[in-house]
């Protein structure tokens, strides 16, 4: 079946060589598309979330990218029009923090 098949033979070929390609088309589709942004709500936790945001989520939980994308979420689903405010707008238990405010 399609685990004996592997990612390759369920997506096909990576379009070239490169190691990272993988990684850079991943990053493309989930970041860069149209729809990268638009919110949906998973199914297994009910939470509400964006491509972009589960891509950083999974490469680099706490890097810049993905700390941008889960403000942009966190905006939009206060359903608050125009870019998110900067850092200097937020608490200060919760800029640059390891560990997010619950």
């Amino acid at each position: 079946g399609d685990f004996v098949m592997g990612l390759e033979g369920i997506v096909g070929k990576v379009p070239c060589e490169d190691p990272n390609a993988l990684g850079i088309e991943m990053e493309k589709e989930h970041c860069q598309n149209d729809n990268s942004r638009n919110i949906f709500e998973a199914s297994n936790y009910g939470t509400k979330t964006t491509p972009e945001v589960e891509f950083y989520f999974v490469k680099e939980p706490n890097g810049a990218k993905a700390v941008e994308a889960k403000k942009r979420l966190f905006h939009a689903t206060l359903g608050l029009a125009g870019a998110p405010p900067d850092d200097s707008t937020w608490p200060s238990e919760t800029r640059n923090s390891e560990k997010p405010r619950v």
